[in-house]
């Protein structure tokens, strides 16, 4: 048994190290076709393991400075885009290549990072009654994605799709505004 457990040793260290010199009973392209198989498979699965992207330092985050990019249906006129924006967000770690991220003490929504250092977080919906007496709510869609600049600095993109729900969404459209309505916000993000 011990003579055993000592060959098995032997033969992964020739294939771990690839010198084929030792007797193990296998012929030297045994060796060899081990000794490749193994390495391509050990490297992709450490690489696997490892974070990909220096993740977003945890804690507080403050919003430095947004520009609107897309408003096709001109729903700046009606609401300030200061409305849309968060002045911070509470970023935390969940994993190698994941964190999660509240805009202005809300809900943690999951974002996951790939090795570009590229993000996207989950969407989520806000209801937001129209008022004036009419039976219309805006149903505010919201998609966050981004680029890592540092473990310190982010620039966001905020997509929005709002839709109306309601007997007085008509009304609004006679107003002028179309739904659904698309706007994006460039968002620029500095941990404090």
């Amino acid at each position: 048994m011990w003579i055993w457990l000592g060959l098995a040793c032997s033969s992964t260290e020739v294939a771990a190290g690839g010198d084929d010199t030792l007797s193990t009973g296998a012929s030297e392209s045994d060796a060899d076709t081990d000794a490749d198989t193994d390495a391509d498979t050990d490297a992709d699965t450490d690489a696997d393991t490892d974070p990909v992207y220096p993740l977003p330092d945890a804690g507080d985050w403050t919003v430095t400075g947004y520009d609107l990019s897309e408003d096709t249906c001109g729903l700046a006129s009606w609401q300030s885009v200061d409305d849309f924006v968060p002045s911070s967000f509470d970023i935390a770690h969940t994993g190698a290549d994941s964190f999660t991220m509240s805009a202005d003490g809300g809900e943690a929504g999951d974002c996951d990072v790939d090795m570009d250092g590229v993000f996207s977080c989950d969407s989520d919906r806000v209801e937001e009654d129209v008022g004036y007496g009419l039976d219309a709510t805006l149903l505010i869609d919201t998609a966050f994605s981004g680029v890592l600049s540092s473990s310190t600095e982010m620039v966001g993109v905020t997509d929005l799709e709002v839709t109306c729900d309601g007997s007085s969404c008509e009304l609004l459209s006679y107003a002028g505004l179309t739904f659904p309505c698309p706007m994006v916000i460039d968002i620029d993000i500095l941990a404090d």
